[in-house]
């Protein structure tokens, strides 16, 4: 809990994403975490300083975790509420990094590439989540 208080992370809580708002449907209990600066990312992950962080790949370096962290980072200084969805069955791999709220219509931020696409896109039609902006695509 020092950690969150001194601003080192932020809570991001996972919500069912069926409905707005989001945080009707927000766990308390399951959550993952954007920290507060890349540079701590790297830090407590042991990344090398040395490693070229600009890329005309950024979705590649590290499968993606770099550019989430600075996605995640620039929609919270934007003053955007964070949530993301995972699907709950224990052997299923899809998540959707972001859900946002844009004037009452659910758009799901996603770094993946054509394997994952096929995992997502069938959970944002069930949902109703507009697919146009669904998927960022990995270059």
């Amino acid at each position: 809990m020092k950690y969150r208080n001194a601003r080192v992370f932020n809570k991001i809580p996972a919500a069912s994403g069926f409905g707005l708002p989001f945080g009707a449907s927000a766990s308390e209990k399951k959550f993952k975490t954007l920290l507060t600066n890349i540079g701590l990312m790297r830090s407590l992950n042991n990344l090398p300083p040395d490693v070229q962080v600009i890329s005309d790949d950024l979705l590649s370096l590290y499968r993606g975790t770099m550019a989430e962290q600075f996605v995640g980072q620039e929609l919270l200084s934007a003053g955007q509420d964070l949530y993301y969805w995972s699907h709950e069955a224990k052997s299923s791999l899809a998540e959707v990094d972001f859900l946002i709220d844009k004037s009452g219509k659910i758009y799901p931020l996603v770094r993946t590439d054509m394997f994952c696409r096929a995992r997502i896109i069938p959970h944002c039609r069930s949902r109703n989540w507009n697919l146009f902006r669904c998927i960022l695509p990995m270059v």
